[in-house]
């Protein structure tokens, strides 16, 4: 799994109420089950060392019978890190793409760069 951490700019520069964000991107092209706990690695990172700066988390290349992987991992995270959770469409293949994708959908962080 090729993952990436972008930050997502913030409007206002050197301002109290600025905040900043991190988007992780998981390529899941090639996947197999026992990468599981690395994802599971991954999230756990974002929530205890980076608490609230989760922006999104946008799964491309996702294999046909991940909806079932899925429910084995949506339990593992809490309400507001599996609201950040994106599974972009069958034609976001790159992490460009996947950037494209993030910012059409209007997030709250802000736009991607």
């Amino acid at each position: 799994i090729h993952h990436l951490l972008r930050r997502i700019p913030t409007r206002k520069k050197n301002k109290k109420d600025d905040v900043s964000r991190i988007c992780v991107i998981f390529d899941m092209r090639g996947f197999q089950s026992s990468m599981l706990p690395h994802i599971h690695k991954c999230i756990n990172i974002l929530r205890c060392q980076y608490p609230g700066r989760a922006g999104a988390m946008c799964f491309i290349n996702v294999p046909i019978y991940f909806t079932t992987v899925w429910k084995i991992i949506s339990p593992w995270l809490d309400d507001e890190i599996r609201s950040k959770v994106f599974f972009a469409e069958r034609g976001v293949d790159d992490v460009e793409k996947a950037v494209v994708f993030l910012n059409g959908l209007k997030l709250k962080t802000g736009l991607l760069v």
